[in-house]
């Protein structure tokens, strides 16, 4: 082993002609460990050198198994929460071959909630059962904000793109009053509506990116504490059309790791950890490094982090894409990348389900006419009201697939990619996948003017369920006055489940009966007319049904 060591330090630098290690990757994310896997045309022993700082001065773990191509080496005894540099090498006795330098997170001790809000209605025929933290309304949205800021106990950091909500700002203000520290970055120069910011308020405000855009829009609170640390973000900024009228997602996540992730790229633009910025360490744009984690285990998620403009987001989204194995939804503002446009014509190509929808389809570059000149599904929104999404939805109709969320700040243009401050995410989850498909079917029916807009697949819950013929349930009259007959036919005898949403997703009535052949009487126990969702299943099959009531 000592001979083994001091070949390492001879030959750091070394680099063997036309040999690479690539695809490297984390995976199996503990609190105390993490798996590094990549490939490699060089034969030799694979390990890893790893630290707390880039002079990886813990060790060097080694690989258990030789392989001739694939390499995998876990990393223990690691501390929950905390960020580690490695680096992955073969060396084979003579030769050493170094990967590139990697920043690392394990898992955090936190509890991995993560809560979706939309502010406007959801489509939930295609549920699986998964309900959004806020189904609808600016107004709830604007009140949780202000609610998490009251509820910090020792930090708060912000950087939001606009801002004209004052009641935010007091909100802010009074923390920075009661002892909290308030550190706040939004956008310097056009195209920026920060009125609510003027006068100054009491805590400080860096203006950023003077020459593009700092379009971010997260805040991070308590990134300190293990279990009131969270991380809020999306599309949405703090705006009255934002957060009313436009077509906004949000997210709040309760993760110290990914916190501190955020913080981090904060603090990157700030200049400093100090409660002051600093104008002159201040990093914005090109000048940024890609310098953050970028996998987390969250809650059993896998949930990937990337910040524009030197993180290679487009890769990343591309990639997500590329996974694709039965469909693909998306809704975006603006969309421009070339490579995003080949990936989804060469995904509709392979037969892919994609069905997408694009607000300002005539900016300078638009993919919009050469994709729907492709036969891609492709509409243009058609509303007064503005698509502000920045969201795509991967296979959330095949739970065995590997179902997916990317969403954030980053719209799929070269600008967002090359220039802007931007953060996205990458939530690999099938019910949260499932919540932004109510989402996308609400809003690709809307444009549709609710012709024809079912989409060509139903939605699988978490036992991998499939749409029940509708012979096999009956249900009437419909429309109704409240009551029900379903009358089922040739189900197995597991128990059926049956539950009653309202057109906003909210689970009304859930219910489990062993009756699974003849006739049941269901009472649907709502006040007010309206258009109500029926699901019905049991552990194979799943049946669904709108159901109008009129009272």
């Amino acid at each position: 082993m000592k001979q083994f060591l001091l070949l390492i330090l001879v030959f750091p630098s070394f680099l063997i002609a036309q040999k690479e290690i690539h695809k490297l990757q984390q995976a199996e994310i503990t609190k105390h460990s993490f798996q590094l896997s990549w490939e490699s045309n060089f034969e030799g022993q694979a390990g890893v050198q790893y630290g707390l700082t880039p002079d990886l001065e813990i060790g060097i773990q080694q690989a258990n198994a030789k392989s001739l191509t694939a390499h995998q080496v876990t990393i223990p005894n690691l501390q929950a929460t905390t960020f580690y540099y490695a680096r992955p090498f073969m060396a084979n006795g003579v030769d050493t071959l170094w990967g590139t330098l990697g920043y690392y997170s394990t898992q955090s001790n936190s509890t991995g909630v993560i809560e979706i809000m939309f502010n406007q209605g959801i489509d939930p025929l295609y549920s699986n059962g998964s309900v959004p933290y806020i189904a609808t309304g600016g107004g709830n949205i604007e009140s949780e904000i202000i609610s998490r800021i009251n509820q910090a106990t020792s930090t708060i950091d912000v950087a939001v793109f606009n801002n004209t909500r004052s009641a935010i700002v007091t909100a802010l203000e009074n923390a920075e009053n009661s002892g909290i520290q308030v550190r706040y970055i939004a956008n310097s120069g056009s195209f920026t509506s920060n009125f609510a910011l003027s006068p100054s308020p009491v805590f400080p405000v860096l203006y950023a990116n003077a020459a593009d855009l700092m379009h971010n829009k997260f805040m991070v609170i308590d990134a300190s504490s293990v279990n009131d640390s969270w991380v809020w973000t999306g599309s949405c900024n703090w705006t009255y059309t934002d957060m009313y009228t436009n077509y906004n997602n949000s997210i709040l996540i309760q993760d110290q790791a990914l916190a501190q992730a955020y913080v981090l790229e904060f603090e990157e633009m700030w200049g400093t950890s100090t409660a002051s910025f600093d104008t002159i360490n201040s990093k914005v744009g090109s000048q940024k490094l890609d310098n953050t984690p970028h996998t987390f285990n969250i809650g059993g998620r896998t949930v990937e982090s990337y910040f524009s403009p030197s993180d290679h987001t487009t890769d990343e989204i591309e990639a997500s894409l590329l996974s694709a194995d039965h469909d693909i939804e998306f809704c975006m503002l603006s969309y421009t990348r070339n490579e995003l446009g080949t990936v989804m014509r060469n995904e509709h190509q392979a037969g892919t389900l994609e069905h997408g929808i694009m607000e300002n389809i005539n900016d300078n570059g638009s993919e919009y006419a050469w994709l729907t000149g492709q036969g891609v599904n492709l509409l243009a929104d058609n509303h007064a009201t503005t698509l502000h999404h920045k969201y795509a939805v991967v296979d959330a109709g095949d739970i065995n697939s590997d179902p997916l969320v990317v969403t954030g700040s980053h719209n799929w243009t070269t600008a967002a990619e090359e220039r802007n401050d931007e953060n996205t995410l990458i939530i690999h989850d099938a019910d949260i996948a499932n919540l932004y498909l109510q989402e996308f079917t609400a809003r690709w029916c809307e444009v549709k003017n609710n012709v024809n807009c079912t989409l060509p697949f139903t939605v699988y819950s978490e036992v991998d369920l499939i749409e029940a013929a509708d012979e096999m349930v009956h249900v009437y009259p419909n429309p109704t006055n409240g009551l029900l007959t379903l009358d089922f036919q040739g189900l197995s005898s597991e128990n059926v489940k049956i539950k009653v949403y309202n057109s906003t997703g909210k689970l009304l009535q859930s219910r489990i009966i062993k009756e699974k052949n003849g006739t049941y009487s269901l009472d649907l126990d709502v006040d007010i007319s309206g258009i109500y969702f029926l699901s019905i299943q049991n552990e194979t099959k799943i049946w669904k049904k709108s159901i109008a009531v009129i009272r």
